[in-house]
């Protein structure tokens, strides 16, 4: 009794932590999107920068509590390996899990400060161009990533939501 209100307690741990994940990596995709098209373009950068120091941070304590508690669900439901659907569920989970803690290490280590770096007007004009480049592709490269991440959580979803079922029978 006691092992079911505690797999009912993390289950409730990691589908919380879970939505909140998934309803800030939609929002970040698809609302900040579209507020900073009219915004110019240093409002945009100061727009990006703020959001994305503080998605890196939600996104991770989501991402870890979700991971954390259905991996102490697991070992509490059985300390033996899954086997059928249920494998494949975890297997799953466990493979979108590491992909999107490796996205988020990316998006906050590398893309998002290259989309930092803005060039200067006063560079000369070869340099100035080259600048514009790299930002273009940061932001290609950004956008990428938002993408798959968003792809990837969703699946990662479907996995749980497996997992959530077989959990608790």
């Amino acid at each position: 009794m006691e092992s079911d209100a505690l797999r009912a307690v993390l289950l409730g741990i990691a589908l919380l932590a879970f939505a909140i994940y998934l309803g800030g990596a939609v929002s970040m995709e698809l609302m900040l999107r579209f507020a900073q098209e009219d915004l110019p373009g240093p409002q945009t950068a100061i727009t990006c920068k703020v959001s994305g120091d503080l998605w890196k941070w939600i996104a991770l304590v989501s991402l870890s509590a979700t991971g954390l508690s259905v991996a102490v669900m697991l070992f509490l439901r059985s300390p033996m390996l899954p086997s059928g659907w249920y494998a494949l569920a975890v297997g799953g989970f466990g493979a979108s899990w590491i992909a999107l803690m490796s996205i988020l290490v990316k998006m906050s280590f590398r893309a998002h400060p290259a989309l930092a770096f803005r060039p200067d007007p006063s560079m000369p004009p070869e340099e100035f161009a080259e600048t514009r480049q790299a930002l273009k592709r940061a932001i290609r490269r950004m956008d990428l990533l938002l993408r798959t991440e968003l792809g990837i959580a969703i699946f990662m979803g479907a996995c749980l939501s497996v997992i959530a079922d077989l959990a608790m029978q």
